[in-house]
């Protein structure tokens, strides 16, 4: 659908966390389109675990997770700026888990 390609538009560079509002919102803008889409009011008072149920699946956020995951897999395989910051950070994490084991 045409809406899921501008709505997803790079979200393989979105930062996300889990309690982060921006998951939240998306959620929203989901069950939003999943009711346009199923044409069930918000006078219906459907709640949105029918929604989902009649739907099947969540689309958005798990797709948001597979885009980011093959970005960051292509990324790595090249010679990029990202592959130099995730081995500094990698190495940063690893020398501080060392430096924790020590104590």
């Amino acid at each position: 659908m045409f809406i899921w390609s501008v709505l997803l538009y790079a979200c393989e560079s979105w930062y996300l966390t889990e309690d982060d509002r921006p998951i939240h919102r998306l959620e929203a803008v989901e069950m939003r389109i999943w009711r346009k889409i199923e044409n069930i009011s918000w006078k219906d008072h459907v709640p949105n675990e029918t929604v989902l149920q009649r739907m099947r699946k969540r689309h958005l956020i798990n797709t948001i997770r597979e885009r980011k995951a093959i970005w960051i897999g292509h990324a790595l395989r090249g010679d990029t700026l990202v592959k130099v910051i995730w081995k500094e950070g990698s190495k940063e994490r690893s020398e501080v888990g060392d430096h924790d084991a020590e104590h």
